[in-house]
């Protein structure tokens, strides 16, 4: 089984306000490695101080949720959503299974979950909306995928 446990967006590589880039990163990431037979994938890092600690020498990360420890609060940030596509879509047994993509601007993953339901993670990192033509068992239907977004479909 090959686990990928080390996900992290570390503040010395990416700035530590750019959410958007940081949730893009964790989906290109994840929808790569499963599509090259990772069969789960951690975050090393869900839950950290606001500061991107602790940590014991200085390599400061962003987490999908940072804790204030002063007040007790927290604050679900942007990558917390885009990994809940995958969490909350992909089955504990599922398989993946074969899509094709005709373009280079969109990522996809494509399951089947121990249930015989399906699911499709699609990403559009663009700056641009894309139309999606999705043919499932030869039907037809076309959506809109937003610019810099993530979407997850089941059937």
């Amino acid at each position: 089984m090959l686990i990928f446990s080390e996900g992290c967006i570390e503040y010395s590589a990416f700035s530590s306000d750019a959410q958007i880039a940081h949730a893009k990163h964790y989906a290109h990431q994840i929808i790569g490695d499963l599509n090259h037979g990772a069969h789960i994938w951690l975050d090393w890092n869900m839950v950290l101080a606001a500061n991107g600690g602790p940590n014991h020498v200085g390599n400061y990360c962003d987490s999908p949720i940072l804790c204030n420890l002063a007040d007790g609060t927290y604050q679900k940030r942007l990558s917390y959503y885009y990994i809940k596509h995958f969490s909350r879509s992909i089955a504990p047994g599922a398989v993946r299974i074969a899509h094709s993509l005709y373009t280079h601007e969109l990522e996809a993953t494509a399951w089947k979950n121990p249930d015989n339901s399906c699911v499709l993670v699609i990403h559009n990192p663009t700056d641009e909306k894309k139309q999606i033509h999705l043919r499932i068992n030869g039907q037809i239907t076309s959506f809109s995928v937003e610019s810099e977004s993530i979407m997850s479909l089941r059937w």
